[in-house]
């Protein structure tokens, strides 16, 4: 059980070749910008692939030297974490770069440590 949560890919829609132009992450990004204000008590940010955890870092005006890296824990303001994750698209889970272990790994991590997150 995981509370207080958001797993989000941030853009909602499937480019073509899986490469959304700048356009489309713009447009994307002003919903993301809505959902998160919804959202009183989260704790926990799930992002769903590199451009989430850039996003994400965007959102919340966070500079950082540290690059995305699966199953890491990064802290945002308001004692809000980002965990970033590998999105598991089918180009994803089909090349080996993330399968079902994985995935459950970094649910399992943010379940472990999600009372430090309060």
């Amino acid at each position: 059980k995981l509370d207080n949560i958001y797993m989000t890919p941030v853009l909602k829609c499937v480019p073509p070749n899986d490469k959304p132009k700048a356009n489309e992450l713009k447009n994307c990004f002003t919903f993301f910008t809505k959902e998160i204000s919804c959202l009183n008590n989260v704790k926990t940010l799930l992002a769903l692939g590199r451009i989430a955890f850039d996003i994400c870092l965007r959102l919340y005006n966070v500079k950082t030297k540290r690059k995305f890296k699966h199953g890491d824990i990064y802290d945002l303001p308001n004692n809000t974490k980002l965990v970033a994750c590998y999105h598991p698209s089918p180009r994803n889970v089909n090349t080996g770069r993330i399968n079902e272990e994985m995935m459950m790994e970094v649910l399992k991590k943010i379940n472990f440590k999600s009372h430090l997150f309060k």
